[in-house]
């Protein structure tokens, strides 16, 4: 659902009744990536724990890259034309 489809279908006490409900019961990648971040953190802290150092959630989540610039995407552009 697009932003306006969203504004024609919801009035602002709907919208405010999500927002609360997300702030109680959250969904997406972000909280996903928590959970199982919390899982395997768990896991490792409590069977075969090797390290000094408890592990945390977030020492579970996905490595994110930095953004590339202009010039390095169109430069993996060419080189996906290229062949």
């Amino acid at each position: 659902m697009v932003r306006r489809e969203m504004l024609e279908q919801m009035d602002a006490n709907e919208f405010a009744e999500w927002k609360a409900y997300y702030r109680i019961y959250p969904w997406g990648w972000e909280i996903d990536n928590w959970r199982i971040g919390l899982l395997v953190s768990t896991i490792i802290n409590t069977a075969g724990k090797t390290s000094k150092q408890n592990m945390q959630p977030k020492d579970f989540y996905p490595q994110t890259t930095t953004k590339q610039s202009d010039a390095q995407m169109k430069a993996v552009a060419r080189g996906m034309i290229r062949g």
